[in-house]
């Protein structure tokens, strides 16, 4: 289980009631900016997009206030098919269970799986560690999306988007009781692009969005193969770059070594009418006539090929800079990717 900080509970809730009102408006505002439908009050992920199949990844769900003089006592979280692990965070004064049930089989490193979580609860184990209704619970959860995402009620294609559903259950109970009184159905799955996520009804359930193969051979959702990460086509290009640059350099390399064997004939052999008319049929031309020519050409060379290996570092710079996870920058990405083709058809 991955441990953090104490929730507040009921002890001395009044000292910090207005500060934790503050966070919560500053905390919906942000979850505004990131959802279909900007909504302070409704259970989101964050994050819950740039996901790989095959892969590992750490979300936070994110409860919202209770009704007004509510209580929030117990939380229950639905996993999708195509989550083939699911580790909670532990939450003190916070008991967790996880249920788990048969899955589509794949081959784990040690051996067949057939199991795998259903649902996550998590309940308060007495009234002062339930949450009162101007707190915000967050939940940090760390998950695997399967390599192969099989049919399921909890699966869809949400807006052209290959969307995992966690419908979430939120119980809540009245001061000094963890007795049900009330819950919160975040429950409501989307499909096709008839609804808004917020128009989905009891309430919208929260999801992630599985965005490419990641490391998978043959990734499929929903039978439908998992296209590669975008970016796999930038790789591309930019290799076809330098296999350009590397051809270029091959070829003035063989020119120069081919420039420096005839001005070792017409050094050799400087001297008569009839070794002059020779080097001019070999190729060999007077010094005093090629000197800036080949001063020029090595010069417009020298800054050509500066100029390439320069984007070629600029390449590998954004190529870095993209993998070691910012993804929030990939507009400034495509634009440095852009002044970078123009530097090397300068070059």
């Amino acid at each position: 289980l991955i441990c953090r900080r104490s929730l507040p509970t009921r002890v001395g809730i009044a000292s910090r009631r207005f500060a934790a009102s503050i966070m919560g408006v500053l905390n919906s505002a942000a979850l505004a900016s990131l959802m279909i439908v900007g909504a302070a009050g409704h259970v989101t992920f964050l994050p819950n997009t740039g996901i790989s199949s095959g892969s590992y990844f750490f979300s936070e769900i994110r409860v919202p206030h209770a009704r007004d003089g509510k209580w929030t006592s117990k939380v229950e979280i639905s996993i999708p098919e195509g989550i083939t692990s699911a580790t909670p965070e532990k939450i003190h004064g916070w008991s967790i269970s996880i249920a788990t049930g048969p899955i589509t089989p794949y081959q784990g490193h040690h051996g067949l799986v057939t199991t795998g979580p259903k649902k996550i609860t998590y309940e308060a184990d007495t009234e002062e560690h339930t949450l009162h209704d101007d707190h915000l619970l967050r939940i940090g959860l760390s998950m695997k999306v399967s390599c192969t995402v099989p049919e399921d009620d909890l699966v869809t294609i949400f807006h052209g988007v290959r969307t995992l559903w966690f419908p979430t259950v939120q119980h809540l109970t009245n001061e000094s009781s963890v007795v049900e009184d009330s819950s919160l159905d975040w429950i409501g799955v989307g499909s096709g692009d008839q609804l808004s996520w917020g128009q989905l009804q009891p309430y919208p359930a929260p999801y992630i969005e599985v965005t490419n193969s990641g490391s998978c051979e043959n990734a499929t959702f929903l039978g439908e193969p998992v296209p590669a990460e975008p970016l796999t086509a930038t790789q591309d290009w930019v290799q076809a770059q330098l296999n350009a640059l590397e051809s270029v350099l091959d070829s003035r390399i063989d020119e120069l070594a081919r420039k420096d064997e005839i001005d070792g004939e017409c050094l050799a052999n400087d001297g008569g009418a009839a070794e002059e008319r020779r080097r001019l049929s070999s190729g060999c031309i007077s010094s005093s006539s090629s000197s800036g020519s080949d001063s020029n050409d090595d010069l417009a060379y020298g800054l050509g090929l500066g100029l390439g290996l320069g984007g070629g570092l600029i390449i590998g710079g954004v190529l870095a800079y993209h993998f070691s996870g910012s993804s929030s920058k990939k507009h400034t990405y495509a634009k440095q990717m852009t002044e970078t083709a123009t530097l090397d058809d300068q070059a």
